[in-house]
């Protein structure tokens, strides 16, 4: 009967680090509801393209991460999503590229950057 209580509670203790783990993996690659503040808006040289850097500010168990959108009419689409980053320095080779954190992307053919795609 003791054997039997204690493959129970060990069965409880496996099904609940289980399940916190795959809560906390899932979480990883979520859209985040973090509140978002405005570090900059920058346009390019051209006025084509104008750009919104965001600092997330996740609370106590997650870090910073800045996120990077170009603004398209009503409309923001998420250019760059990088972890473990508070600040921002944004940067235009030309009318085209841009360099955000010290990657380069090239709007025009819609590239993109995301640390997810790196982990």
């Amino acid at each position: 009967m003791k054997k039997t209580g204690f493959i129970i509670i060990i069965i409880v203790v496996v099904c609940g680090l289980s399940v916190f783990g795959i809560y906390h993996f899932a979480n990883l690659f979520r859209e985040d509801t973090s509140e978002y503040t405005l570090l900059q808006t920058s346009v390019s040289p051209d006025g084509a393209y104008k750009l919104n850097a965001y600092r997330t500010e996740p609370g106590a168990t997650t870090d910073f991460s800045i996120k990077v959108f170009l603004e398209s009419g009503k409309k923001e689409k998420r250019i760059y999503d990088a972890y473990h980053e508070k600040s921002v320095d944004i940067s235009w080779l030309d009318n085209e590229r841009v360099c955000i954190n010290g990657k380069t992307l090239n709007l025009a053919k819609n590239e993109t950057y995301d640390w997810r795609k790196d982990y």
